[in-house]
């Protein structure tokens, strides 16, 4: 083989270790938290997995900054939640009139 064949090889298997390090070896999941039809509820089951979680702290720098971000996530959702109150009870209103019709 050529150095420069040796070389390359060499070379990507360290690109991808590399990025292979950055990211978490966790099973990939389908991204169904982007479909509308179902995002908030992905994503609670999501949050009540980090929340079950919590307490095993974090075991890198990546993990401790995505927490502090999830914090900042969350706080940002209570505002649009205070905001958006009396459409969500609103709409609850809306849902126990339509229990009543069957």
């Amino acid at each position: 083989m050529s150095g420069f064949f040796v070389s390359t090889c060499v070379n990507r298997a360290s690109q991808i270790y590399q990025a292979c390090r950055k990211t978490p070896n966790t099973k990939p999941k389908p991204n169904m938290s982007n479909m509308s039809y179902c995002r908030f509820n992905n994503t609670r089951i999501d949050l009540q997995d980090c929340v079950d979680a919590w307490h095993e702290g974090v075991s890198s720098k990546d993990e401790a900054r995505a927490r502090k971000a999830l914090i900042e996530v969350a706080e940002e959702i209570i505002e649009l939640a205070k905001q958006d109150s009396e459409m969500v009870a609103n709409l609850e209103l809306n849902e126990e009139g339509d229990d009543d019709s069957e």
